[in-house]
């Protein structure tokens, strides 16, 4: 019981740990590094705010695009579910009309080898290799 209870504080340090570890930094830890204050004048600081705020455009529109490439791809996906979904209906309705088919000729007596053969089913890996 010890171990169990050693192993669940352990994990609750390594887990606080982490945390702290990888926390992003604000822009004041970037702007202002060691905590030391700094003329807000200077060119230097100038060009670190420029910079910072030219990355956080860049992160927000790379954020725009990530989304837009989501949704694309999920329209694409419900468009191929729904494609999928049309030709197995087809599948359905050409394994009934064979059924039927072969209902129809065994009752003319014709022999089981000279019956017409299964139609077969499209593979989805096809499927997706023709679009």
């Amino acid at each position: 019981a010890q171990l169990i209870v050693q192993n669940m504080a352990m994990d609750c340090l390594n887990c606080t740990l982490y945390q702290k570890e990888n926390q992003k930094k604000s822009d004041c830890t970037v702007l202002f590094p060691g905590g030391l204050g700094r003329h807000l004048t200077d060119p230097e600081l100038i060009q670190a705010k420029r910079a910072c705020e030219e990355e956080r455009k860049r992160e927000e529109t790379d954020k725009k695009r990530r989304k837009e490439e989501r949704r694309r791809k999920e329209e694409e996906k419900d468009w191929s579910d729904k494609e999928w979904k049309q030709k197995v209906a087809a599948h359905k309705n050409t394994i009934k009309e064979w059924e039927s088919e072969c209902a129809r000729l065994h009752a003319e007596g014709v022999l089981c080898k000279n019956l017409p053969k299964r139609p077969g089913h499209l593979l989805r890996q096809e499927q997706s290799a023709i679009l």
